[in-house]
């Protein structure tokens, strides 16, 4: 029984709670601490597209930042669509569990069941289930002799894509390791044209694009990218950013050809929460924390004390960079779609920020960020400066972050100035034997073979 003093007692205890608890941000103060990190970000020149960020399951921050098309200056709109490259997957996973509920497919099914090519023990092995959570052994393309070749993805076709897979030697018994594979999507691309009689794109628009209402969605058609998609760009070497030349995603197909627009991505992320699209034994499926159909799921630390459920997945090709960060526990999302190059680690660290954010922590202080530094040093053309402030320990220095930097200026075609950073990385972090490792194997890279400062950059690790 509660007499008056305990209740005087506990109320007392409510109360010293109370006044000790944290206050929680209004969503104006939240939307202004998301646009100082953004700009942050953005004022380094290592952000330009569109954000867009959910709080319980309502959008509070959409913003477009920067350029459609640098030739003429024309500005991105929150609608402006972009390729999203390997985020292509998780919708693509959602539309094979789809299809499975329908009962046009089972994902125990195999290669062998689908094509001719794949007739024999190795392709009555492999299934869908193996191809949707990367496990079937069918190694990525970046193997593939002649696929840096612009001629073979222009007399390639999607049937000769398949002998060609076929003939791949696998690097792992199926069912036995996580390989990454966009061919594996691919097929499953090819698998959803035969049990459906429609092309993908037709396919995809039928069961989650247009139910959804995802209008600016939609597949590039392969040689001619569609008009609905603002063009890319990367660093040029003498600072600022040169428009991409239109990739063929033909032989991408199912696995990176996608294009949307974050409101578009919104609307797909709002729906996985209930039964819209696939029933809860499918979502069990794409969101199984050991074997996910492509998407990561795990959990985000917002404070030493703290981590929050997380799926998260993300796309990048020949300057197009996408990624979709869901804090499920709260519905919680970060959205972010970039046409300028944008790497792997700088969008995690902006997406992370804005989450500590969305969970009312102060953002870290960038002010000093490596990545950020060279980031604008490369578009103000003030890299050796910047270089030559590294090894005077003037930043926040961070192995994963730099390494990261000086591959993304390697793929840029910056190899020069992605040697010298590779060089200062093994300078500052001498005990590394990843530091060693990187330079090595950046000083081997095919991109470099023919750097007339390769030599003198390079010396004893060649």
């Amino acid at each position: 029984m509660l007499t008056a003093k305990t209740a005087v007692a506990a109320i007392g205890v409510i109360l010293s709670f109370s006044l000790c608890a944290k206050p929680q941000p209004t969503i104006q103060t939240t939307k202004s601490a998301i646009e100082s990190v953004v700009n942050s970000y953005v004022s380094h020149g290592a952000f330009e597209g569109v954000l867009l960020v959910s709080q319980s399951g309502e959008k509070i921050f959409e913003q477009a930042y920067g350029f459609a098309n640098y030739d003429n200056r024309t500005p991105l709109s929150v609608n402006s669509s972009f390729q999203i490259a390997s985020l292509s997957k998780p919708i693509t996973a959602t539309l094979v569990l789809k299809l499975k509920e329908q009962g046009k497919l089972k994902l125990e099914s195999t290669l062998a069941d689908y094509f001719t090519e794949f007739d024999n023990d190795i392709g009555r092995q492999i299934t869908l289930h193996h191809l949707l959570n990367h496990t079937s052994g069918i190694p990525n393309h970046f193997t593939l002799n002649n696929w840096f070749n612009r001629d073979f993805h222009k007399v390639t076709t999607e049937q000769a894509f398949v002998d060609v897979i076929a003939n791949m030697p696998l690097s792992a018994e199926p069912g036995e390791e996580h390989n990454y594979s966009n061919p594996a999507y691919f097929l499953l691309g090819k698998i959803i044209e035969k049990v459906t009689g429609q092309s993908f794109a037709h396919c995809l628009n039928t069961n989650i694009l247009a139910p959804l209402n995802m209008t600016h969605s939609g597949v590039a058609p392969g040689n001619t990218q569609s008009a609905h998609v603002i063009k890319a760009h990367q660093w040029q070497d003498a600072g600022g950013y040169k428009r991409e030349t239109d990739n063929n995603y033909k032989l991408f197909g199912a696995g990176a050809a996608i294009y949307s627009s974050a409101d578009d991505l919104y609307r797909f992320d709002l729906a996985l929460y209930g039964t819209e699209l696939v029933n809860e034994k499918s979502k069990r499926q794409l969101f199984n924390p050991d074997l996910p159909y492509s998407w990561r799921v795990g959990k985000l630390p917002i404070t030493e004390s703290r981590n929050v459920n997380v799926h998260m997945y993300d796309g990048k090709i020949k300057g197009y960079s996408s990624m979709m960060l869901r804090l499920i526990d709260d519905k919680h999302s970060v959205i972010l779609l970039s046409n300028n190059g944008m790497s792997y680690q700088l969008k995690r660290q902006l997406v992370g920020d804005i989450a500590k954010v969305l969970y009312g922590e102060q953002a870290p202080n960038r002010e000093n960020d490596v990545a950020l530094a060279l980031t604008k040093a490369i578009t103000t053309g003030t890299f050796e400066k910047v270089l030559t402030d590294i090894k005077a320990n003037k930043y926040t220095l961070d192995e994963g972050m730099m390494t990261s930097f000086a591959y993304e200026l390697l793929w840029s075609n910056l190899a020069s100035k992605s040697l010298q950073l590779f060089a200062v990385i093994g300078n500052q972090f001498k005990q590394s034997e990843d530091a060693k490792h990187h330079f090595a194997k950046a000083c081997n890279h095919r991109l470099v073979k023919n750097l007339e400062e390769r030599n003198a950059i390079c010396g004893a690790t060649l």
